[in-house]
């Protein structure tokens, strides 16, 4: 019986224009293929970033950016909310607050949502953790 690894580690050269070719062995494990969108998401303070691989196939995206109290139970709300609404969370990048505020952001799926982005963005302001909230669609 043949097994996937949960990882697959090479390493990658940048190239002109900053350029970077992905291996064969992670694009094809992450259905990757050319036109893939991904997020990166770089941690200045850490020197490193990390890519997601956004698979939009026939769903409506969007990316949510929320600046929030960084207290127990703020991630919780954002994300009750945004179930209450039939979005479903895809991926959620938070680095490390310092200041008593964090930034998070998420692509979500609002493929099962009758609620306009708009009317998603004004909801979530309106939450106690929040401090600032965009939501643009995904494109």
């Amino acid at each position: 019986m043949s097994t996937k690894k949960p990882f697959i580690t090479e390493f990658v050269l940048v190239g002109k224009n900053n350029s970077i070719n992905l291996p064969s062995s992670v694009a094809s494990s992450l259905k990757i293929k050319e036109g893939t969108r991904l997020l990166i998401v770089a941690d200045v303070s850490k020197m490193n970033f990390v890519a997601y691989p956004i698979i939009k196939e026939e769903r409506m995206l969007a990316e949510v950016k929320v600046r929030m109290l960084d207290k127990p139970g703020a991630l919780g709300e954002i994300a009750t909310e945004l179930g209450k609404m039939s979005i479903n969370i895809q991926t959620t990048v938070i680095p490390p607050g310092t200041t008593g505020i964090a930034d998070a952001y998420f692509i979500v799926d609002c493929t099962g949502s009758k609620i306009s982005l708009s009317e998603v963005e004004e909801r979530l302001k309106r939450l106690s953790s929040a401090v600032e909230v965009k939501v643009n669609p995904l494109e």
